[in-house]
């Protein structure tokens, strides 16, 4: 494709380099940028440059100013992606993130302070209930999880695992990844803000008959006692 026939962007993360930038935080930043240009056609990622980690993807033919204004729109929305990465920036303990389009910059996110009296948590865990959901255009696509109290959890699976997820959709299964919580003060109770699969399972839902058979098989110890109710009532204090 001719050079001029494509938009070059790099996404920059100060306060780390290629070397120091785990592969699991790389993918976060990712889905995030992947998310505002779901939908757009010929986007692709192309390499991390030295220095601070420097994510550089390019958008190519009619999708170019469809991306342009996407992109641009991230620092006017305060309850997406910007809220999204300044929160991934100061969890990591990065300063901030940049966006170029070629050499120009179009925006710059701190890597702020959690809200007063938030708390946030990153780790690595599972989650189980019935997948719902399951879609998306971009390398990134979303996972929809209702667990067993109601509760429904919005997830991200890249399209590899994603694609051998579709033959389980509306049944139970496990995923596998890293989770965000945050602690609301107000409601003092844990909400999960994201959650990044990097693997699952499907779960066999036994039947009622199944599960008696399977409690039926378990060893009792009474087989060899004469008189089970006799011994029982001897055991009582």
């Amino acid at each position: 494709m001719a050079r001029y026939d494509k938009s070059n962007y790099t996404f920059r993360i100060n306060g780390c380099s290629p070397e120091t930038l785990p592969m699991a935080h790389l993918a976060r930043y990712l889905a995030e940028i992947s998310n505002v240009l779901e939908g757009v056609n010929n986007v692709h990622f192309e390499s991390i440059t030295p220095g601070s980690a420097r994510l550089n993807f390019s958008v190519a033919g009619e999708s170019k100013s469809v991306a342009k204004t996407r992109l641009a729109s991230v620092t006017s929305d305060p309850k997406g992606a910007k809220r999204n990465i300044g929160r991934l920036l100061k969890a990591h303990g990065y300063s901030s993130a940049k966006l170029y389009h070629g050499k120009m910059p179009m925006w710059t996110i701190a890597g702020k302070v959690a809200d007063k009296g938030q708390i946030v948590s990153m780790k690595n865990e599972a989650l189980q209930g019935l997948l719902f959901d399951l879609g998306g255009k971009q390398d990134t696509v979303r996972a929809f999880l209702q667990a067993s109290d109601g509760k429904e959890y919005r997830c991200k699976v890249d399209r590899e695992i994603a694609e051998e997820m579709k033959s389980h959709l509306w049944h139970q299964i496990q995923v596998i990844g890293d989770a965000e919580w945050l602690k609301e003060p107000v409601k003092n109770e844990w909400v999960l803000s994201s959650f990044v699969i990097s693997e699952f399972k499907p779960l066999k839902r036994a039947s009622i008959r199944e599960t008696f058979q399977a409690l039926s098989s378990l060893p009792s110890g009474w087989g060899d006692v004469a008189d089970p109710h006799a011994d029982l009532l001897d055991t009582r204090p």
